[in-house]
């Protein structure tokens, strides 16, 4: 039998309902981004997802030392929109 990953009851039926969320999950947001993922992006072809990407992920400012935390969940987060979207 194959494993299946946890979900809970609600899950099935959920919908976004956007704006008309009081808990909404499409604002004000950290969207970080690992160092692996971030080189993973650079590799993509050139394009509209691209560009997007190219236009959007910020480097995190360097830590001590002046690297950047290439261990952690952080290396890079997604610039979100003047509305926090």
């Amino acid at each position: 039998m194959p494993k299946t990953s946890p979900a809970f009851d609600y899950a099935a039926g959920f919908r976004c309902i956007g704006s008309a969320c009081e808990d909404t999950c499409c604002r004000i947001w950290n969207v970080p981004i690992d160092q692996a993922t971030y080189e993973k992006y650079g590799t993509l072809p050139a394009g509209p997802l691209r560009e997007l990407i190219e236009a959007s992920v910020l480097l995190s400012p360097p830590g001590a030392y002046g690297s950047r935390a290439s261990t952690s969940a952080t290396f890079a987060t997604i610039r979100m929109s003047e509305s926090n979207q």
